[in-house]
Parts: C-alpha cells; sequence; structure tokens
C-alpha cells in the first residue's frame, strides 16, 4: 500500500507540479527579456548612488532586457558614462523590440544609478547614446529615480512604449550615430 501511495505521489509530483513550476518559471524569464513586460521589482536591489560599482553595474545589466544577448561593459568614471557593447546587430534583435529595450535599458539605469549621465549602446553597426537630460525631457522632466515609485515605472515608461510614437519621439531626442 505504501509503495502504491509513494508512486502516487512521485508520479504527481514528476508529471504535475515540476512541469508547472518549470513552465511559471521560463514564462517569466521570457517576460523579463521584453521592456513591455519586464518587471522592474527584479533590477532594484542594484540601485546604487555611484556608477562605480562595476559588479553591481554588470549584475543591473543581467536583470534588465536584453539580458541573454552576450554583452561587455566599459565605464567612463571621468564623464560619469557607460558604454554597453552588444554582440548583435539590430536585425538579430529586431529593430522595434530593441528600440524598446534600449529606451527602457537607459531609463532603468539612469533610475537607479543616481550619478550615470550618458549611457552608450554599441551594436554591430549601430550606436545609441542616451543622456540624463534627454531621459528626463522624454519622461515629464522629473528626476528618474521618482520613477521607480508605486506605478509610475509602469505608467510613465513601460506603458507608453507600446507606442511607436512614444519611441520616436524619444529617439528623435536621443542621439543615433
Amino acid at each position: 500500500m505504501l509503495f502504491v501511495l509513494g508512486t502516487v505521489l512521485f508520479s504527481a509530483i514528476q508529471f504535475g507540479i515540476l512541469p508547472q513550476r518549470a513552465a511559471r518559471q521560463q514564462a517569466f524569464a521570457a517576460a523579463q527579456n521584453d521592456a513591455l513586460t519586464h518587471d522592474i521589482s527584479a533590477a532594484l536591489p542594484y540601485q546604487n548612488l555611484y556608477l562605480g560599482d562595476v559588479s553591481n553595474t554588470v549584475n543591473l545589466f543581467y536583470h534588465l532586457p536584453l539580458y541573454q544577448t552576450k554583452a561587455q561593459f566599459e565605464i567612463d568614471s571621468e564623464h560619469l558614462g557607460l558604454t554597453v557593447y552588444y554582440f548583435a546587430t539590430v536585425d538579430e534583435i529586431g529593430t522595434a523590440p530593441l528600440r524598446r529595450d534600449l529606451v527602457y535599458n537607459a531609463a532603468a539605469a539612469m533610475a537607479l544609478i543616481d550619478n550615470l549621465q550618458t549611457i552608450r549602446f554599441e551594436l554591430t553597426g549601430a550606436e545609441f547614446v542616451f543622456t540624463r537630460g534627454d531621459l528626463q525631457t522624454v519622461l515629464g522632466g522629473q528626476p528618474l529615480g521618482a520613477l521607480l515609485q508605486g506605478d509610475v515605472w509602469q505608467q510613465t515608461v513601460q506603458q507608453p512604449l507600446a507606442e511607436d510614437a512614444f519611441v520616436d519621439t524619444f529617439y528623435s531626442a536621443a542621439t543615433p550615430k
């Protein structure tokens, strides 16, 4: 009798509970790689006053969209800038998702790293530079760290990214190279 009960429980766990858990984890990971569905709270532990904390900065980007794209990071302490080198092309990622994700990642990085002033994203054949001033202008002029309060992030950054017009406005304020 115990053998039968053990077999039933083992089967329920192996074929019911574990696959459901794996499916939920997979869905969450997919959502984290898209600016429209990313959960910013996953990046909040990496909030920092200063850009110079290299491991913190790198870990922040591993908790933002495009985390699955191989990247290298270069910090310019003198100018309070960060360059993210993505080892991919625009076509490999897709123009529309890339544009959304770069806006999201730039806004998140500037909101979470208080002294970050400039962020440059380089891909094979493309480069985009965003400044704190550009972000603040596009996002309503408020301090970027204030966007992390309550539902403000979702309403001010995430939801508008679904509209191409918002993304276009941001890019006209930013500096494509």
